[in-house]
């Protein structure tokens, strides 16, 4: 668990008791902040006529405009407390009232916002500052209006949230935690699919043998620079999906099966008749394939997942937001059963989850790019000449990856073949590196790869 999302479990239950009181709204409201190691949080608020919380010195009250018929209430919330406020309604909304060092702070921030057509405050706090925050009218039954969101909330539409393209993983594991507070409220990382003025290139995610993804990157390009996105860990095995121009995911599979598997692995589909597994290679009587989104659901813009259901750093609850578009004409596949790879896998006394799988064919070839970790190959990038890509082993695309051009069509010819230098004497060894052999004419290679 990092360093931050440790500092906001120090939120979770519980301190002794405290005060709290009915906020009433007015006109004005004067915010009082305190200072708690270095940062500013609320520790109370004065509508005029009730003081509730803790009075602070005179340069840290500030007098904020609230706009008629409340029916949003912005806020942070960090380690200690809730760091800024904002009232929002139809006639506009007051400036934030926030520390003055937040945008520039590394500490745990998470950003949500009450929602409803009625809104009454109910306030709690200790010998300090304000440490809780409710809604006693809320009558928001919409999907999403409980989230608190990793730093600012993503720009989403109303209906970019559903219940229908979220996941939710029946574990024993799962905690049930609650933040001290916020009763309900959920901490939510998100993690972009679509990136304005750039192409998504590359889906990456890192599975660990104990059951589940840790880690999932969005590669985006554009015409001046690569960037990546990432959310949760770089640990385990990465399973690298390199994308097609023009080519977009269509279906979301998640994959649960035995009791064993702490979370689910993830199946995805594209509007290119292509599919990647996110998941080791598992004998198909263990599928359980639930479909999360088709076309129907609108075009995939982004994924997020409850960071307090993280298991040992495994994503259990996961979702993925969609644009809304004009209804799909009715479509027999929209309901498509996953096709993975023909393969005969092993057999063992037990459940294992630490055989990873890749497949590649070797005709058509256009160019093959190498990728170095450290001093050993660790995966091929296969580009075909139909502009597809595969990988066949492990691919980075993190900065401490090296890449070469192993063979290119335009400089070599007709590929022939591709010999494997292993580490070890027999077929158990680890791939060493990787070098053009012209002797034979195969077409095929598969390959096995054990985590360990």
């Amino acid at each position: 668990m990092s360093g931050r999302m440790g500092d906001l479990l120090d939120r979770i239950d519980s301190s002794r008791p405290g005060s709290s009181g009915l906020l009433s709204l007015s006109d004005h409201i004067t915010v009082h902040l305190v200072s708690i190691r270095g940062t500013r949080y609320i520790s109370g608020f004065d509508n005029g006529k009730q003081m509730l919380g803790h009075s602070s010195e005179r340069h840290e009250r500030f007098l904020v405009s609230v706009p008629l018929q409340v029916n949003e209430i912005k806020l942070t919330i960090g380690l200690y407390g809730i760091r800024r406020i904002k009232f929002c309604g139809p006639s506009g909304s007051s400036e934030w009232v926030e520390d003055d060092v937040l945008t520039r702070s590394e500490g745990s921030t998470w950003t949500g916002a009450l929602r409803s057509t009625q809104i009454a405050l109910m306030l709690s706090w200790d010998d300090l500052r304000i440490n809780g925050l409710t809604n006693t009218q809320d009558d928001s039954e919409r999907f999403g209006d409980c989230f608190l969101w990793d730093h600012d909330p993503p720009d989403l539409a109303v209906n970019e949230l559903s219940p229908n393209t979220f996941h939710e993983h029946d574990s024993v594991l799962d905690p049930s935690q609650s933040i001290r507070g916020f009763p309900g409220w959920r901490l939510m990382r998100y993690l972009p699919l679509v990136d304005k003025g750039s192409t998504l290139y590359g889906l990456t995610m890192f599975c660990v043998r104990a059951g589940g993804i840790v880690g999932i990157a969005a590669h985006f390009r554009s015409p001046h620079t690569d960037r990546t996105h990432m959310v949760g860990f770089q640990e385990g095995f990465p399973i690298h999906f390199r994308m097609m121009e023009g080519e977009h995911i269509t279906h979301v599979y998640i994959h649960c099966f035995g009791a064993r598997i702490f979370a689910p692995f993830i199946l995805v589909k594209t509007n290119k008749s292509r599919s990647c597994y996110f998941g080791p290679a598992v004998d198909p009587s263990h599928w359980m394939f639930k479909l999360l989104v088709s076309p129907s659901s609108g075009r995939v813009s982004g994924l997020y997942y409850d960071v307090l259901k993280a298991r040992q750093g495994m994503i259990s609850s996961i979702g993925f937001t969609c644009h809304s578009m004009k209804p799909p004409k009715p479509d027999i596949h929209d309901h498509p059963e996953p096709l993975l790879m023909k393969y005969t896998y092993p057999r063992y006394s037990g459940f294992s989850l630490s055989i990873f799988r890749s497949e590649a064919r070797l005709r058509n070839v256009r160019i093959i790019e190498m990728c170095h970790f450290g001093d050993r190959c660790t995966g091929l990038l296969i580009h075909y000449m139909d502009r597809t890509a595969r990988v066949l082993g492990q691919w980075f695309e993190s900065s401490e990856a090296s890449h070469k051009v192993l063979f290119d069509s335009t400089q070599h010819g007709l590929f022939r073949k591709l010999q494997f230098r292993m580490t070890g004497r027999d077929k158990n060894g680890l791939v060493q590196d990787v070098i053009l052999n012209d002797d034979h004419a195969d077409t095929t290679f598969c390959i096995d790869v054990e985590y360990d």
